[in-house]
């Protein structure tokens, strides 16, 4: 019976994630990765807010299943993505010290709380602790939507971001609609180096409607 439900739940895993990649390109061009960093931690946080009403299996297996999803198909791919905005000499060390050294503090602490309250605490309380974890999650991936476009305008008018290193459809997946808003307004500045970046920048990422802004110009 337990290798049965395994291979249910493995099946069903991976079917789901089979699926739902195959359609992540349209929607990292339609909804930028700045929106879609919400997706994980705000399905972590319904997660523990269903499991204070309902502290059973089927939660369980919805949480397991649905984080493992996103995580897979949203989160990884998006932080990815958000690693090509650090300079290429400063690229390797970040993501080396948030996938080696943060995650595993963060693991151990996590564990050594558990291990810690275990005999104190009842196992439905640590749902409340959890969920006020992850609200603070959301609160700081909506900070990073505010300033993202203007993380991401500063690096690329740096230049600290050489564009030939991404492909056309990585550039597009970057650029939210604030940021292809301020890059078209880019293109009427006064600095003539302003405009011809911004046009650099919406050329290489194939902005669909780019030659009609021009004539418009014109």
């Amino acid at each position: 019976g337990l290798i049965a439900f395994y291979g249910y739940f493995k099946g069903i895993y991976n079917v789901l994630t089979f699926f739902i990649l195959f359609f992540m390109g349209r929607i990292f061009s339609r909804f930028g990765i700045a929106k879609l960093l919400f997706i994980h931690p705000v399905n972590y946080f319904l997660v523990f807010v269903a499991l204070m009403f309902r502290f059973d299996l089927i939660v369980a297996i919805y949480g397991r299943v649905s984080t493992n999803i996103f995580r897979s198909t949203t989160n990884r791919p998006a932080l990815n993505m958000l690693l090509n905005l650090f300079p290429p000499d400063a690229r390797g060390r970040v993501s080396a010290f948030l996938r080696g050294t943060a995650l595993r503090i963060g693991g151990l602490l996590g564990s050594g709380i558990l291990f810690s309250l275990k005999g104190f605490v009842a196992p439905e309380v640590f749902s409340y602790i959890a969920a006020c974890f992850c609200a603070v999650l959301v609160f700081s991936c909506y900070l990073l939507k505010r300033i993202y476009s203007e993380i991401l305008l500063k690096n690329l008018m740096e230049t600290q971001i050489d564009l030939k290193a991404f492909g056309g459809m990585d550039l597009k997946r970057l650029i939210d609609d604030n940021t292809k808003k301020r890059l078209y307004e880019g293109l009427d500045d006064p600095n003539e180096n302003v405009s011809i970046l911004s046009a650099k920048i919406l050329a290489h990422a194939g902005v669909k409607g780019l030659s009609r802004h021009f004539m418009d110009i014109l």
